[in-house]
Order: C-alpha cells, then sequence, then structure tokens
C-alpha cells in the first residue's frame, strides 16, 4: 500500500484490521521497571540484525583479547564465563565468511491478512547462489511470507524470515549464556577472578589496558581545568546550571567560600550578581542507600560551585562541599588531597547521576513508550510510523536486555555504582515521570538550566546544530502529509497514538497526550524531540562510556571510603576510595563495550526506506545539512582544548540500539 494517512486509506477496513493484530501481539509491562510502561517482550521485528552483532562481536572479541592478556601477566586462570567468550572469534570469523545480507527482498502486498498470524522469519547469510537459493526454498516451504517494513520491521512482505530472532539464538547458543546476559557477562563474569587487590598508584588501574589503548583523557580529579571540562563536554552534561542564588547547603558558608575564592583572585558575590556562577549540585543523590554488592560502597551528594572569568572560555571550580548539609565541610583549589577527594566525590556522583537519570531514565525509557505505542496505533503506511521506525529500530531489545541482566540485582551495574540497585532504578524511573516531555525539547532544557551565555559549551553548541538539522527535517516532512491542523484532527491513528502515549493504561509519558500534537507546530517539536533523544542525546551521554569513564583513576562510580571532611587527606587516603583492582576491570570492560559500538548513521535510512518520492528531496536536504553540521564540528574540534566528536552526525546512530 502506498504511504498514506488514515483518512486517504482506500481500504480502511483493511487497516483497522491490521493494527488490531498488532495491538494484540505488542503490549506494555508496568513491572519491568518501576510502573513504567516498555514492552512486554521483545518483538521478532525488533530484534537487532546481524549487522548489529557483528560490530558487537567486534567489540568483544578485543575486550576478551585484553582480558586474556590481563590473566596471563597476572598469572591467574580464567573463569569458565571468560573461556566460553573464546568462541566469539569462531562466530565472528563465519558470519564473516558468510558475507551477511541484512537487507530485506520486498514482494508487492496482497490482501492476505491471515499471514500476519504467522511467526516471521529473517535473513540468510549470503553464500553462493546455489546455497542462498536453497536455504530461501526451504524457508517459503516453512512458512508464507508475512508483511514486513524493509530492514526494520512489518509493512511489505518478503520471503526470507527470522534471522534476526536466529542472529541472537546462535550467539547464545556459542556463547553459553542467554542473549539478553551477552553484554552483562562479557563485562562482569568474565572479568571475575583476573585480577585482585587494591591499586598501590593510579597508573596500577591504568595498565588494566593491556591489548586495548588507554583512552588518555584523564587527570579529571587532578587537573582542574580537565574538571571543569568534563561538565561541559563529558558523559553528563546535564547537570550544570547557572546559579541565582548561593545554594542552601552553603547557608553560613559565605565567609569561609569567599576565602576560597579570594585565593584564586575571584569573588562569590561578584560572580553570583553579574551571572558568572555556575553550580553543579548533586543533592538528588542524598537520600540514595548506599549499596554493598559486592563489598561496601558509599554514595556522594556533593555540591560544586564554578566561576567564568572575563574573557576565559572555561569555568574555574572555586569550591565543592562534599555533603549537602549547612555547615558541612568546603574545599577549594589550594587544600591539596582533600581538594583532589572532593573533586573526586564530584566524578562519583556525576557518574551516578549519569547513568541512571541521563543515560537509563532520559533516553532509554524514555523512548521506549513511543516504540511500542507507533507499532500499536501507527499503521506501517502511515507516513509518521516511516519517520519514527528507523529511529527505533533495537531500542527494546537493548532496554530487555538491560533490565534482565545489566540492571538486574547482583548485575553490573549494582556491582559497579554507589547506590543499591534498587534505588539506582528507581531513580531511572523518577527520571522518566518527574520530567514533562515539552521539557524535554533541547532549547527548552537548555534555557531552563540558564547555560545559554556559557562562553564555550561544546555540548550545547553540537547539540543545537543537530536538534536543527532534525527540526528543519521533520518540519519539511509534516508539511508534506499536513497541508493544516484539520488534517491532524482528522487523523484517528495520531489522535489514538497520543492519547495512549500520556494515558496511565499505555505509556505514561509524563505531560503527554493528544495537545502534543494538536497542531502543526506541535506536532512538529514533538516529532523532533523524539528523534533527537534517540539519536542524538543518547549519542552524547553513551559514546563517552570508553573515551571518560572506562578508566576508573579518572572516572570512578563509586567510592569504596567515605568523602574527606578535613585537610589531613593524603594521596593514600585517595588511592584507599578508589575501586579495587577487579571492580576498575568490570567498570572498563562495561564502558569498552557500550561505547564502541556504532550501529546506523544519523540521516542514513536505509535505501527505498521511503516509498513516496515526493520524499527523497526533503531527505536529500536533509543529509546535506548533516554534512553541514559535520564540518561546522570538525572546524569547531580543531579550535578546542580537546575534540568533542559525540555528536558529530557520522557518530551519531539513528537509534537507541546499545
Amino acid at each position: 500500500m502506498p504511504t498514506c494517512l488514515p483518512q486517504e486509506d482506500k481500504s480502511p477496513a483493511r487497516r483497522a484490521r491490521r493494527l488490531k493484530r498488532r495491538q494484540a501481539k505488542v503490549r506494555y509491562n508496568y513491572e519491568h521497571v518501576a510502573g513504567l510502561g516498555i514492552s512486554h517482550d521483545v518483538p521478532i521485528d525488533h530484534a537487532p540484525s546481524w549487522a548489529w552483532w557483528k560490530k558487537v562481536l567486534a567489540t568483544a572479541e578485543l575486550l576478551v583479547g585484553n582480558l586474556k592478556a590481563l590473566s596471563v601477566r597476572e598469572g591467574t586462570t580464567p573463569n569458565p564465563t571468560l573461556e566460553r567468550m573464546s568462541a566469539i572469534t569462531s562466530l565472528r570469523v563465519t558470519v564473516e565468511e558468510d558475507g551477511v545480507d541484512d537487507r530485506i527482498e520486498v514482494e508487492p502486498d496482497h490482501e492476505d491478512d491471515h499471514l500476519l498470524d504467522r511467526p516471521p522469519q529473517g535473513f540468510f547469510p549470503r553464500r553462493d547462489e546455489a546455497q542462498q537459493s536453497a536455504a530461501q526454498q526451504s524457508a517459503a516451504q516453512a512458512s508464507e511470507p508475512v508483511e514486513r517494513v524493509g530492514l526494520f520491521g512489518q509493512g511489505a512482505r518478503a520471503t526470507r524470515r527470522q534471522t534476526r530472532h536466529e542472529a541472537g539464538q546462535r550467539v547464545a547458543s556459542l556463547l553459553g549464556t542467554p542473549w539478553q546476559k551477552v553484554i552483562s557477562d562479557l563485562s562482569d563474569q568474565a572479568a571475575v577472578g583476573v585480577i585482585s587487590g587494591r591499586a598501590t598508584s593510579l597508573d596500577e588501574l591504568r595498565r588494566l589496558f593491556v591489548s586495548v589503548p588507554c583512552p588518555g583523557q584523564r587527570e579529571g580529579v587532578l587537573q582542574d581545568n580537565e574538571f571543569a571540562w568534563l561538565r561541559l563536554a563529558g558523559p553528563n552534561p546535564m547537570v550544570i546550571r547557572k546559579a541565582t542564588a548561593l545554594p542552601d547547603a552553603f547557608e553560613g558558608q559565605a565567609s569561609l567560600l569567599n576565602k576560597k575564592a579570594a585565593q584564586l583572585g575571584e569573588s562569590i558575590e561578584d560572580a553570583l550578581r553579574e551571572g558568572r556562577l555556575y553550580v553543579c549540585d548533586y543533592r538528588s543523590l542524598e537520600a540514595m542507600p548506599s549499596g554493598t554488592f559486592p563489598l561496601p560502597k558509599f554514595v556522594p551528594a556533593p555540591i560544586a560551585l564554578f566561576v567564568v572569568r572575563e574573557g576565559n572560555k572555561l569555568p574555574r571550580p572555586v569550591a565543592i562541599q562534599v555533603e549537602q548539609r549547612a555547615g558541612a565541610p568546603a574545599f577549594g583549589p589550594r587544600d591539596g588531597w582533600a581538594w583532589n577527594l572532593a573533586k573526586l566525590a564530584v566524578q562519583v556522583a556525576d557518574g551516578n547521576l549519569h547513568e541512571a537519570v541521563a543515560h537509563l531514565g532520559d533516553t532509554h525509557l524514555v523512548i521506549e513508550p513511543f516504540a511500542v505505542a507507533t507499532e500499536r496505533h501507527l499503521s506501517v503506511d502511515h507516513p509518521l510510523y516511516k519517520l519514527l521506525r528507523p529511529h527505533f529500530e533495537g531500542t527494546i531489545f537493548i532496554n530487555n536486555s538491560a533490565h534482565s541482566a545489566l540492571i538486574a540485582p547482583g548485575g553490573t551495574v549494582d556491582r559497579l555504582m554507589s547506590g543499591t540497585i534498587e534505588a539506582s532504578r528507581a531513580a531511572a524511573a523518577q527520571a522518566v515521570t518527574g520530567t514533562p516531555f515539552s521539557e524535554r525539547a533541547l532549547p527548552v532544557a537548555l534555557a531552563k538550566r540558564g547555560v545559554n551565555d556559557l562562553p564555550e559549551f561544546p555540548y550545547r553548541d553540537d547539540a543545537l546544530l543537530l536538534w536543527d538539522a532534525l527540526h528543519a527535517w521533520v518540519t519539511s516532512y509534516v508539511r508534506l502529509y499536513y497541508s493544516n491542523d484539520a488534517a491532524i484532527a482528522a487523523d484517528a491513528e495520531l489522535l489514538e497514538w497520543a492519547r495512549e502515549l500520556g494515558s496511565k493504561f499505555g505509556g505514561r509519558v509524563a505531560g503527554f497526550g493528544i495537545p502534543r500534537v494538536k497542531t502543526r507546530g506541535n506536532l512538529i517539536q514533538t516529532l523532533t524531540t523524539i528523534l533527537f533523544t534517540a539519536s542524538a542525546q543518547h549519542a552524547a551521554v553513551n559514546f563517552p562510556q570508553y573515551p571518560v569513564m572506562s578508566e576508573a583513576a579518572n572516572f570512578p562510580l563509586a567510592l569504596y571510603a567515605p568523602p574527606a571532611t578535613n585537610l589531613r587527606a593524603t594521596e593514600a587516603d585517595f588511592l584507599n576510595a578508589l575501586p579495587t583492582l577487579e571492580q576498575a576491570l568490570i567498570q572498563l570492560n562495561l564502558g569498552y563495550l557500550l561505547g564502541n559500538v556504532h550501529h546506523t548513521a544519523l540521516g542514513e535510512y536505509e535505501e527505498g526506506w521511503f516509498e513516496d518520492p515526493r520524499v527523497a528531496p526533503l531527505l536529500k536536504a536533509h543529509q546535506t545539512k548533516l554534512r553541514a553540521v559535520g564540518r561546522t564540528i570538525d572546524s569547531r574540534n580543531r579550535q578546542r582544548r580537546r575534540q568533542y566528536p559525540y555528536l558529530h552526525p557520522s557518530q551519531v546512530p539513528m537509534s537507541i540500539n546499545i
């Protein structure tokens, strides 16, 4: 069927029957993650492709090599999980030799609605023509073709089926672990017993990188400029905000803060009055209970002040209070190891808020209900299904893998983070439910934090370029199909999509409902927010996990001693607060895996995905704009103190698929 709005479909009854069948197959679950509306399971068309598995396997192979090299160096015996992971090499080689074809061969659509009830199949590896023909004939005998949509899901009819499902089964079979646990086992269980003890120097932690490169973005704790840079271009640039008043936690501390600032030639009062005072406040972590798996940890809830000096691009850290209570100790850059320990507390707090809120909550879990509702309420022939579906590829699968293993009790996140896993999951859920959807639009979020006048803010500057590019693409696309607001009011599928997303019986998206799509302007803002969150925002918080967060000497995810409260702190106290070598190794593994798999690129839709020829010039204009964005970011990176590569369009996947 041609792409069209439901009011223009010449076979409305047929369209409605198909939607009804899909609604029976794709449904919400409110028990997986603290009452959030996410998918009950992984629909087969949302399983990852062979192309995705190949990238994961190639990354995992390097990681396994590093673990084995480290085990040899330490003289330890590889554990059974690590030994099983050796099969990755043979699996990757087999896949590459087969020359897997992830494209779908489509045939003209037919009226066989009953075929939708048959189990979907997938793709076959490309062998020689005779073998491939035999494989296709075998599949044809096993099952009739069903409705599919190109690479991503349902829509056109295809004769090759089940490969996505088979890919996961094959990986799980060879590696001896359920597919949901592959990433968790690689990052966690494979490292257990490889190394033990505590580091006696920062270099000892960096020597965990044996055959994989140490990222080199280090000294975020020891160097004040690097510490400040990470608030603007690190994994969590969503915390810093302009201070309009001295935070309550500093009540009674004005004299001490002024003394710390004066040592640097700064004035807290002047900076506040002139709009040059910025704050990173981790108050939300204050009530988080400390985790004890696999050993006791501490949750810091610090608050840090930064001053922007006229003529300087980079904010300067001037004071950190390691507790939220009034009168708690505050430290400044002249306080030696006590200052370094205070910055360490900020790094740990930032990492915990990053993983639970900025990463898991504000991207993965925010987007999933949109993927579910799109499958349930937008026909595969709906123009907005065509626009949205590629931006959901792999999201339900990777989220299912996370809540089944990665963020499960006793899983990798439970092992690494400061707080209990229950508290981390609750923080993620609160991030989803506590922010109205309208405030997730990038320009709104930046203005609310008062950071538009920061002299240099790589995340803000590059993110706005991508927001503008996506906004222009969405605007042209929406106007192609909706000539006015009345066309939206007549679109029953879109209105039901919006209604269910905001319903407590549906997606439970805070602040969502029909008003979010009632006019063309609102619809454009809504769709831009979805596309941006699923692509650029996730890239900004996910891909620093290797270059910034995989090195525990630079960015630990937990404190193993209470934050320092006096000036007598030493380097030994600093090292004692860092993770054990085994914990640091697991953090390395997780960051390396999650930060190295780039699958798809922004603007690169599957060839032939948009069947409407009128879309072609609009997409070409979008791709041209993205290339211009890339050139601008390249130019900026040549001028910056360090490159900020995470929002370059070539490095931004279309969807949350890792």
